[in-house]
């Protein structure tokens, strides 16, 4: 017996059916569910959705035809009947979904992929029914599957579906240094040995595409390792910009910018220069200072952000203490308070944007700084 007839048997009559299908559906599942991992971790991640989804129905269309053999494995008059044009159009389908997969021009037009996906499915669909009511009249005569004419449509298909996913993912810059290319060359070479596979070069009496499965063996578990390595990836560079914004890095990039507000020892400018660092770490549309009168202990004195009508300094307010319990609270007890337009000071709040005629709704937070 030739190596490759060893093959075949192995890839089509059990143990070795078994455990093919045991390997490509354990990577389909662990494709899915690192995959939907990193989908939920990072919702705009649409690479790793459209990867979760391939996965997911690659995984049904397998099981949905392992599970058609095996309910038709006695009824050899309806296994090679229906079978092959079936397991051809469930090949194509996970041809698509591949090639829908590893597109990264999707992820700016992720309409267009589904719409692309639907025609092409609803056409794969069309396929099969013809397909399949031409076969039960070619079935009789004793041919070979591959060597009729509509193996040969599957298969240019097959090839021209994966040849194009193949130029996308190297036209890529984000794509053609990773794993992509590889997972769809292997796929791609697996199909063309079929296409090519003329039953007159080895002969045997199955129809199983023993060559694309000998290729799903090679290319679904290096699929697991691409969604691993990209999963791990992506967190650890998640990782890295989240210990990159921890409230000491904050801090670092902070004082460079507070320390011009402290280079002055005039009370005014170094009031305008406090702000001007304020605007500089925050994203507030408004931001004010406030010191106390020395010579007025119950008012406070406030700079702000807002420019002065008529004047080339910043607005300022003279505020009493008396008319504004939350500014006394935080100047008195040393409490940060937090006024929200709809929730508690609410009221206090509206009152003080109006007079102080600064033209924002938001919330406000007032913080005390004491100096010792």
């Amino acid at each position: 017996m030739s190596l490759l007839s060893q093959i075949i048997q192995l890839l089509s009559e059990p143990p070795g059916n078994i455990v093919y299908h045991l390997v490509t559906l354990f990577a389909l599942q662990a494709i899915f569910g690192m995959s939907f991992s990193q989908w939920w971790r990072q919702r705009d991640d649409t690479a790793a959705g459209r990867m979760t989804l391939a996965a997911a129905a690659i995984f049904l269309f397998q099981v949905a035809l392992l599970i058609v053999s095996l309910i038709w494995q006695t009824d050899p008059a309806r296994t090679s009947g229906l079978l092959p044009p079936l397991a051809q159009a469930v090949h194509t389908i996970t041809a698509l979904f591949l090639v829908w997969a590893f597109t990264p021009y999707f992820d700016q037009l992720p309409h267009l992929g589904y719409a692309i996906l639907a025609a092409v499915l609803i056409l794969v669909g069309v396929m099969t029914i013809s397909f399949v009511q031409d076969w039960q009249g070619v079935v009789k005569t004793g041919q070979a599957y591959n060597s009729t004419a509509q193996a040969t449509v599957w298969g240019v298909v097959q090839i021209a579906i994966f040849l194009l996913g193949l130029v996308l993912v190297l036209l890529s810059r984000y794509t053609r240094r990773s794993l992509h290319p590889l997972v769809l060359g292997l796929f791609l070479l697996a199909h063309l040995a079929h296409f090519w596979n003329y039953p007159e070069i080895v002969p045997t009496d199955t129809d199983i595409a023993y060559w694309l499965r000998l290729g799903y063996l090679a290319a679904f578990p290096l699929w697991a390792v691409l969604v691993y390595r990209r999963g791990l990836l992506r967190l650890l560079t998640q990782t890295a910009v989240s210990a990159a914004d921890t409230p000491y890095t904050q801090l670092a990039a902070a004082l460079p910018v507070l320390q011009g507000a402290i280079a002055s020892l005039d009370m005014p400018q170094m009031a305008h220069n406090i702000v001007a660092a304020l605007l500089e770490i925050t994203p507030a549309r408004f931001v004010a200072v406030a010191i106390a009168d020395a010579m007025q202990p119950n008012h406070l004195r406030l700079t702000s952000n807002m420019p002065q009508i008529g004047a080339d300094r910043p607005k300022a307010w003279q505020l009493n203490l008396e008319n504004w319990p939350a500014f006394r609270l935080a100047h008195e007890r040393g409490d940060v308070v937090e006024l929200r337009p709809n929730g508690l000071g609410a009221r206090q709040l509206h009152l003080l944007y109006t007079e102080l005629g600064v033209p924002v709704h938001g919330a406000m937070l007032v913080q005390p700084l004491f100096v010792a």
